[in-house]
């Protein structure tokens, strides 16, 4: 998987985002993506997680859609 950090601090977060993701419980949104608050390094962080498309829908967003 390919990630960009803005800062150093935020590497081993990102190398484990899906775990973080999911042991957190303090989700704000769910509906067709999912917005979760992260505790991670005594900082508080807003992640939102997408849901993968369907097979029409890959193929609409990737020709149609600008």
């Amino acid at each position: 998987m390919k990630f960009e950090s803005i800062h150093d601090r935020y590497n081993e977060l990102l190398k484990d985002i899906k775990e973080y993701f999911y042991i957190s419980h303090n989700s704000i949104h769910k509906a067709r993506n999912e917005i979760k608050t992260i505790e991670f390094n005594s900082e508080n962080l807003v992640v939102k997680s997408f849901k993968i498309p369907n097979i029409i829908n890959k193929i609409v967003y990737t020709f149609f859609r600008d």
